[in-house]
């Protein structure tokens, strides 16, 4: 395993960036640290059971997350809603994709795959539609009222 390169995925790993959303903060913290778990694991030297059993972790939390997400722009009438929701259906497509190719062939390359993607898209939809949502919740006059309910 390239040790450098596990480095990289460490460093672009190493803090999720806060929306100013407590609850939604808190998930993305638990997505880098399953992130950071699987590159943990693969420079001890990887056990493909365990990692396979992380990569469905990963998949499922991220199901957890959108749904979470989405019942929030539910609630506060979010207009992007369907445009986001699109995006969140298009990346549980493409990572069950890659995690069914990740369970047929195991090697250094379809791992590095993976573990880039998910680098592209959660900065990509963090920086851009998780950030436009969060403006809208902290604007919101009823999380304003009631932030908790959040």
């Amino acid at each position: 395993m390239e040790k450098d390169k596990l480095n990289e995925f460490i460093n672009i790993w190493s803090s999720a960036p806060d929306l100013g959303i407590p609850s939604q903060d808190y998930q993305h913290h638990y997505f880098f640290i399953l992130v950071r778990r699987i590159v943990e694991t693969l420079k001890d030297g990887h056990e493909s059971d365990y990692l396979h059993n992380l990569f469905s972790e990963l998949n499922q939390y991220a199901r957890f997350h959108f749904r979470s997400e989405e019942l929030m722009m539910k609630s506060l009438e979010f207009p992007g809603f369907d445009a986001h929701r699109i995006k969140h259906t298009d990346l549980l497509e493409e990572l069950s994709i890659r995690e069914g190719e990740l369970a047929m062939d195991f090697s250094n390359e379809k791992i590095f795959e993976l573990l880039g993607f998910l680098s592209h898209w959660f900065s990509e939809h963090t920086e851009t539609v998780d950030k436009e949502f969060a403006d809208y919740v902290l604007g919101h006059p009823l999380y304003k009222s009631k932030p908790n309910l959040f």
